[in-house]
């Protein structure tokens, strides 16, 4: 094959002349494969840092869901616990002080499930765009 090429290239060239061209065509090749390797190396370095990415999002999954479940027994605790102290307020048992303070510890228990949530739907949906598999369905 390199003869056919260098015959086609160097026409009516003496032999040192068709030597060079043989080389420019042997150094052609050679670039081509380095960029060819040059462009898998990038790839695998690609997959591998994707990899990573699923990795990460996958365990932020886990940490989430492991979080939800409590953060949203403690929600409802906080609701109930309000609506106690409310009721002790109305009877006049507690000042508005404490009525204030247990209001402030609900917001910030639902604050907290949100912000779970929210954490776990993201990673949710960073883990559908990076695997391309439909994780979350309503």
């Amino acid at each position: 094959v390199l003869q056919k090429i260098v015959q086609a290239e160097a026409g009516v060239c003496d032999d040192r002349g068709k030597i060079l061209v043989a080389n420019v065509i042997i150094n052609r090749v050679k670039n081509k494969k380095l960029a060819v390797e040059a462009a898998e190396q990038n790839v695998e370095r690609w997959q591998d840092e994707l990899s990573l990415k699923i990795i990460d999002a996958y365990t932020t999954v886990l940490q989430n869901l492991s979080m939800i479940k409590t953060q949203a027994e403690a929600v409802t605790l906080a609701i109930a616990q309000y609506k106690i102290t409310e009721a002790d307020f109305m009877n006049g048992k507690i000042d508005a002080v404490t009525l204030s303070r247990q209001k402030n510890i609900q917001s910030a228990t639902v604050r907290e499930y949100e912000q779970t949530r929210a954490s776990l739907n993201n990673a949710l949906l960073r883990l559908e765009i990076m695997s391309h598999t439909k994780i979350i369905t309503k």
